[in-house]
């Protein structure tokens, strides 16, 4: 079973959070790693199988028209199937160590655990 679920919502298609899904895959332990495309359907969404390869799941979540990230976000918290969650977001790109950092950190006694946001600017 994966240790992290990640959560990814695109409104339309698979290039939306196609760097996004990239650093991931590049640059984290993917072999423990879900991740969860929450989209309007799964025959749209054209994903990249081979940059999809590495992750130890990947699930999709169709939900017709995605009316907010928000409902997009609980759709894919009933996909998951980690007990550690994370929503990503098609504009935030995690740095390397970031998932095992996460993982590492779920694994202590912490009521939560949330990420270092810094700006790319």
């Amino acid at each position: 079973m994966p240790e992290l679920s990640v959560i990814l919502v695109t409104p339309d298609e698979f290039s939306t959070v196609r760097r996004t899904v990239a650093q991931l895959a590049e640059h984290q332990p993917c072999e423990r790693i879900e991740l969860v495309l929450v989209c309007p359907s799964e025959t749209g969404l054209h994903a990249d199988s081979e940059l999809l390869r590495p992750f130890a799941a990947v699930k999709i979540a169709e939900v017709g028209r995605v009316r907010s990230v928000a409902a997009g976000n609980a759709a894919g918290v009933r996909a998951a199937s980690s007990a550690a969650v994370v929503f990503g977001e098609d504009h935030c790109f995690p740095a390397p160590g970031w998932a095992a950092a996460r993982m590492d950190a779920h694994r202590e006694d912490y009521f939560a655990v949330g990420p270092l946001v810094a700006n790319a600017n």
